[in-house]
């Protein structure tokens, strides 16, 4: 445990200067936050190792504003492997979201549209280009181009590059010092630090001082000045009220019969009812649902508070995750929300539903009618929601990769098929497959690198290669290698360029990728025996199984 004589001074490598909450790996734990080590590498380079995104070499660290400027050779390259901040508190200054286009070498996408031609991914017979996809409108004179990906790029500044994307700008919203950097671990009087020096809560330590509040005196004399004010305000429109309805009263007595019964007989005009647009239960119980158990881990470790109730998230508890913008919140909370409003308590978004799943509370007495064609919540298992958007196949969303397509589900072995809606299972690779807040599980995760060839340069059939035809082109192929047999293919650097390494799972261009369940446990036996799952009753998740041999 480190005392307030540990020394945090302000330290530099090479010429960036690293202060809270970034820490130096051989400065003391309470000297940074957890979440912002840094390394100094002998070359004099400053370096950021993301969990699921590997390292980056820090360019410049600005404390007010707060951003971090990186680098990296062939950023397109890492943004096309994917770029996940899911596990830091860092996320992007500039979101803008750009297409890749793999196009034959003699078009020039610039000319039509405001694109980057990414050099570090192109070659003689192929190039690679970025267009802002707000600018993107497939129009013919990209004939000669296939898309290749939709990606989030965290731009440096707010305009859109014309040479490039040569680094990268992140932002961070804790810890939220906005003074001069610490000087002791622990000191009461220093900035950024918690009261038991361990640097983790990150909250300024003078900010907290100013947050005590008024003084007692400074209360009381508030209350004694305040409340007679209040006590007055309310007696005068009490005295209003009474005044008005006395002259009311009198008004009527005066006025003669024949007046006072067509006044009776005139019918009261209604008000406009003030309506309030929620969410039926059924379209609420499709939003996905977590429950975390002892050891969880939430998709944004600083985001460890539910915005309704203000309580920190805890084991045991249940989540319920807005697909749209990916807020979560306690699943009793958000329920109650969405029941008055569909949309998002943080974002204020309004996700796209069908008009039939939002209920209309009213002044007025005239029922909502629900959707006739959702199922009722007690169908189905938390966590499962399928929805039927007028075609022939389900859907399935996850909360952090979007809507799939369900090609087969086998109930007997718990696995379900699920494919790209344009039947791409590849491209979803590079987006990056998070299968967090869903109960389904990837087997036989393998790393593949996938590679841009030229037509002609590679032979037609070669083992352990995928040729994946959806990101190919009339003068190009995009063939897929796993990565322990990359070596056996060295010759294919000659005339491929290396798009990326990607973690996948197991596909089939036609059904998709297999995911497999295992909650609840207790109905792998009870299909194993012929039987059916459901619920044993109304309320809880307990099952029981119906026919077979297992009831």
């Amino acid at each position: 445990m480190f005392t307030v004589d540990d020394f945090c001074p302000a330290v530099f490598c090479d010429d960036i200067l690293v202060s809270f909450p970034f820490r130096l790996s051989y400065q003391p734990y309470c000297c940074g936050d957890p979440n912002f080590n840094l390394a100094c590498r002998s070359t004099d380079q400053t370096i950021i190792n993301f969990p699921f995104s590997g390292e980056f070499t820090v360019d410049v660290i600005s404390y007010s504003p707060r951003y971090l400027q990186l680098s990296q050779y062939c950023i397109p390259e890492r943004l096309l492997q994917g770029l996940d901040l899911s596990a830091t508190p860092f996320k992007p200054l500039y979101p803008e979201s750009y297409t890749f286009l793999n196009c034959s070498s003699e078009t020039n996408v610039s000319m039509v549209y405001p694109a980057i031609k990414f050099i570090c991914l192109s070659d003689l017979n192929f190039s690679i280009w970025g267009i802002p996809t707000i600018a993107y409108n497939q129009s013919s004179s990209l004939s000669s181009c296939l898309e290749i990906a939709k990606i989030l790029v965290p731009l440096p500044s707010p305009n859109w590059p014309t040479y490039g994307f040569d680094d990268i700008v992140l932002t961070w919203e804790q810890p939220d010092c906005q003074s001069a950097p610490c000087n002791y671990c622990g000191s009461s009087e220093s900035n950024c630090q918690n009261g038991n020096g361990d640097g983790v809560d990150g909250e300024c330590s003078n900010l907290r001082k100013k947050k005590k509040g008024l003084s007692t005196s400074t209360k009381y004399a508030l209350i004694f000045i305040v409340t007679p004010i209040i006590l007055i305000l309310v007696l005068i429109i009490i005295c209003n009220v009474r005044v008005h309805c006395y002259d009311g009263r009198r008004g009527l007595q005066h006025r003669p019969n024949a007046e006072i019964s067509s006044f009776i007989a005139e019918p009261p005009v209604a008000p406009n009812p003030i309506t309030v647009n929620g969410l039926d239960g059924s379209s609420i119980e499709a939003y996905p649902i977590t429950l975390l158990d002892e050891n969880f881990k939430l998709p944004r470790p600083n985001d460890n508070t539910c915005s309704i109730c203000l309580s920190e998230y805890e084991a045991k508890e249940t989540i319920r995750t807005i697909p749209d913008c990916t807020h979560y919140f306690h699943a009793n909370c958000i329920d109650e929300w969405l029941k008055l409003n569909a949309a998002c308590p943080v974002c204020r978004n309004t996700p796209d539903h069908d008009p039939a799943s939002l209920i209309t509370s009213s002044t007025s007495s005239s029922p909502s009618r629900p959707p006739q064609y959702n199922q009722p919540d007690r169908c189905g298992y938390p966590r499962f929601n399928l929805t039927c958007k007028n075609q022939t196949k389900p859907t399935l969303t996850l909360p952090f990769s979007g809507e799939f397509i369900v090609e087969n589900i086998d109930y007997l072995y718990q696995s379900i098929w699920i494919n790209d809606p344009d039947y791409c299972i590849p491209r979803r690779f590079f987006k990056g497959l998070n299968l967090f807040g869903t109960p389904f599980e990837a087997q036989d995760l393998e790393s593949y690198v996938f590679l841009n060839c030229s037509n002609g340069a590679i032979p037609k059939q070669l083992p352990q290669v995928r040729y994946i035809s959806c990101l190919s082109g009339e003068t190009f192929s995009v063939i897929a290698i796993p990565a322990n047999r990359l070596d056996e293919y060295r010759s294919l650097s000659w005339t491929c360029m290396n798009i990326g390494k990607v973690l996948v799972r197991p596909w089939d261009p036609n059904y998709g990728m297999r995911l497999t369940w295992n909650e609840p446990a207790d109905c792998l036996s009870c299909e194993i025996g012929g039987g059916n799952c459901m619920f044993k009753s109304d309320t809880g998740l307990d099952i029981r199984c119906s026919g077979g041999f297992s009831s």
